[in-house]
């Protein structure tokens, strides 16, 4: 076998290596546009992901806002039963009975609007305890006004309405009552509310009332402390 020729093993070798280089690169510029596919594809995940939370949040507020709104509805709905039912058994003419709107609270002094809200509140609560009922009520129905969304607001319209219940003004006693129920029906306070609604009811001498709201009480809340005493009345009147 003749030795192959120098310069042709050098022209091999060029080509060879050429080709190496070629392919390199042809490599790397496969593995960069790869890498930036990737990463734009990432980018756009990330971006959709990000859409996708946003619009998520959105629904969960509004599906949040149309259940308090339902909420709301549900309570309204149920004091215009409580009324219905109320004009059947007292076998009046098919008309439910309205009851008075509750007497506004007089301007509050000029002090008493410079107090916090807590002041304003824990006033209420030492003129309630010292029975100026008529004070109380003033700091209470300006609390609730000034401080709606308060975590002692439902407390606060409570407590209004056991003013007017001690002063003995039955029918606006009851619309506070029930406006607890309504604005804050998840509050601590609705069972009571509840229940000295049916209070005031017999101190109207309005039996079938009283008990329609005793009976609503113990099967909303048979737990409650509320619950027994609306059990005890209704063993007393019965």
């Amino acid at each position: 076998m003749k030795n192959i020729p120098v310069y042709l093993v050098l022209v091999l070798s060029i080509f060879t290596l050429t080709s190496c280089v070629a392919l390199q690169h042809n490599i790397k510029k496969e593995n960069e546009q790869l890498e930036a596919r990737l990463s734009q594809s990432l980018t756009d995940t990330e971006k959709r992901l990000h859409q996708a939370d946003q619009d998520f949040e959105v629904q969960i507020t509004a599906l949040k806002n149309n259940i308090e709104e339902l909420v709301e509805v549900i309570a309204k709905m149920q004091v215009q039963l409580d009324e219905y039912e109320k004009s059947i058994g007292s076998f009046s003419a098919a008309k439910h009975k309205t009851v008075p709107a509750a007497p506004k609270a007089q301007p509050a002094p000029p002090v008493l609007q410079m107090l916090t809200p807590d002041e304003i509140y824990q006033n209420g609560l030492n003129a309630y305890n010292e029975n100026d009922y008529k004070k109380a009520y003033s700091h209470f129905t300006l609390f609730v006004k000034n401080n709606p969304r308060h975590v002692n607001a439902d407390n606060a319209l409570y407590w209004a309405g056991e003013c007017q219940y001690a002063r003995k003004s039955y029918k606006s006693a009851i619309t506070t009552f029930k406006s607890v129920v309504i604005k804050y029906p998840d509050g601590n306070k609705v069972p009571d509310a509840i229940l000295k609604t049916g209070y005031a009811y017999l101190s109207l001498n309005d039996r079938n009332s009283a008990q329609q709201q005793f009976k609503n009480l113990i099967k909303r809340y048979p737990f409650s402390p509320a619950s027994e005493s609306a059990e005890k009345m209704l063993k007393k009147i019965n």
